[in-house]
Formats: structure tokens, sequence, C-alpha cells
């Protein structure tokens, strides 16, 4: 996801980069963590469900707008617990894409 692609882009820029979110136990999950991991993207933020690992599709209109049509599963998982302001605090930067529930974007 868009998430997974910033952190992604941020590590390949030299950035140290910490992934908090949620995955599911599939094959979209297997590749997504395998390719961030290659990237040096700190999954330790990341944990497992058992729902399915969030998807999206991206349509584009005739007249060129996109519509996005997203399938939260697993991300629906993180609750405010799995982020706490200590563990916010030890970065410079904190990015959030709002696809996990807004109690724990709040």
């Amino acid at each position: 996801g868009k998430g997974a692609n910033q952190a992604l882009a941020a590590a390949r820029a030299g950035a140290r980069v910490r992934m908090v979110g949620a995955v599911g136990k599939d094959s979209f999950a297997a590749e997504a963590l395998a390719l961030l991991k290659a990237g040096n993207v700190d999954l330790s933020g990341v944990g497992q469900s058992f729902a399915s690992t969030g998807t999206a599709l991206i349509l584009v209109g005739a007249d060129g707008e996109n519509v996005i049509a997203v399938v939260p599963g697993a991300n629906d998982s993180v609750v405010p617990g799995d982020v706490t302001k200590a563990y916010l605090k030890k970065g410079d930067v904190v990015l959030l894409q709002h696809e996990i529930p807004l109690q724990t974007v709040e």
C-alpha cells in the first residue's frame, strides 16, 4: 500500500524507517514483507492478523480521474495500544496513511 511504498522509498533514500501496521497471513503479506525487509525497513512494528492483508484497487475513468476501492483487511486490526507516544517519539518524522482505524490515528 501507500505506507509501504513510502517507507521503502524513504529507506532507499537513506532514512532509518520503522513501519507500524498489520498484515494477514497470506501471500500478499509474504511478498510485501520480503520486499520491505530487503529494503532495510524495520518491521518490528508490523503485526499479523487473522484477517487478510489489506488491498486496494485503483480504477481510472475515461476522464483520467481515479477512484480507489479499499478493502482494509488486517489494517483494521491496528489498535491504539499498538502505537504508543513513546514509540513515536523515537523518530523525527511520523507519516500516517489513515488506512488504519481513526481512533488509532488519534
